[in-house]
């Protein structure tokens, strides 16, 4: 029988958090290359990684997506960054969004959604800022 899906095992998860401030000129693109130098491009192989921290919170809601479309880089299933203001402010008022109270009772679902952190293998990285030379 054809059923035109594709079976799939469920992905290990990993949470990855980014802690510190980044540098001017740096975003998402950076951040991922940096992980991707420090777990490889299979480290995240068969994983579904939420990214996490201060650091990816202070990204804008492109750079979110950019982010999370770059796990498959680091061999990851998926990439997810858990829903807060940014997220809502961005999906408010789009065309598919829900509308009034459905949109409030949707916020209230979609604040569950973070991971537990005790239920995840864990990968923390802290972003340092250059020290400016004085020449």
């Amino acid at each position: 029988m054809l059923t035109q899906t594709l079976w799939q095992k469920k992905p290990k998860r990993m949470r990855i958090t980014v802690d510190g401030e980044t540098a001017p000129g740096i975003g998402a693109k950076d951040i991922a290359l940096s992980i991707i130098a420090k777990i490889g491009t299979n480290g995240g192989q068969g994983y579904a990684i939420e990214f996490a921290g201060r650091a990816i919170r202070a990204l804008s809601m492109e750079g979110r997506l950019t982010l999370c479309n770059l796990a498959i880089e680091a061999g990851a299933r998926t990439g997810m960054v858990a829903p807060d203001e940014t997220t809502f402010a961005y999906v408010k008022g789009k065309p598919f969004a829900p509308k009034g109270a459905d949109f409030d009772r949707a916020v209230q679902v979609w604040q569950q959604l973070p991971s537990d952190p005790m239920r995840l293998s864990t990968l923390r990285f802290h972003l340092m800022r250059p020290r400016s030379r004085r020449w």
